[in-house]
């Protein structure tokens, strides 16, 4: 039903990092399964670290309409969006990224980022 990338659409507590995500949705013989997983990248004040968020809701098949199953998704996406940091990091140790950026010690994704 579902299958491919997903964009985070809430940022309410301002934070820095990058969000990728891909959501999918199964339906199998006795239960559906709607899924998103985030990675959580460039993670504030040194950017140089990442975490894996997965969102997942199981619910019985039986006699599940297409409408009913597209609400199951919607609330897996609601989950999703409203997924945030508990500490809130307002600044970037920019000089010491600055330094690992001018000694070429980062990946090239890093510094499509910056």
């Amino acid at each position: 039903m579902v299958n491919g990338s997903y964009m985070k659409k809430m940022n309410r507590t301002g934070d820095f990092a990058s969000w990728d995500g891909w959501e999918f949705f199964i339906r199998a013989k006795e239960y559906v399964f709607g899924c998103i997983v985030m990675r959580r990248a460039f993670i504030p004040p040194l950017c140089d670290s990442a975490q894996d968020i997965a969102v997942l809701l199981r619910c019985p098949a039986e006699s599940l309409s297409h409408d009913a199953c597209e609400v199951l998704l919607d609330e897996c996406r609601a989950v999703a969006d409203s997924a945030a940091p508990v500490a809130k990091v307002r600044h970037l140790a920019t000089d010491i990224i600055q330094a690992r950026l001018d000694s070429l010690q980062c990946t090239e994704e890093a510094y499509r980022w910056f």
